[in-house]
């Protein structure tokens, strides 16, 4: 008896539901590009790319920036943080030329540098 008294219980529970409310507001949209881009640590220690013109109209707009270095035939990446160290490597992101220029430096020469660019 207390089971099907248990069972009455749920179902007249799950029945006595109100009306759908109307849908929240939409949300933010994520970002629309990821790129990525490599270039090889020249003899100074120095590596750079520009970024394409749709990465940012403005410099007060910088995309968001992932840096790392990596040494050759090797798999795995180094994270390259945004704390700078007399001899550690640093990675900037810059704007020349109406555009942005991504660099590392006082990376390990002949290692790659990795960038990965969203925006």
């Amino acid at each position: 008896m207390r089971r099907i008294l248990a069972a009455l219980v749920v179902a007249c529970l799950m029945a006595c539901r109100g009306p759908t409310g109307p849908a929240g507001p939409p949300g933010e949209s994520g970002p629309g590009t990821r790129l990525r881009l490599t270039a090889l640590v020249n003899e100074t220690g120095h590596a750079h790319a520009f970024l394409p013109l749709a990465a940012a109209a403005h410099y007060g707009d910088p995309p968001a920036l992932s840096c790392y270095v990596g040494p050759p035939d090797d798999l795995w990446w180094a994270v390259v943080s945004d704390g700078f160290e007399v001899d550690a490597p640093y990675c900037s992101l810059e704007w020349f030329g109406g555009r942005f220029l991504v660099a590392t430096d006082q990376a390990p020469p002949g290692w790659t540098a990795l960038w990965v660019v969203v925006y």
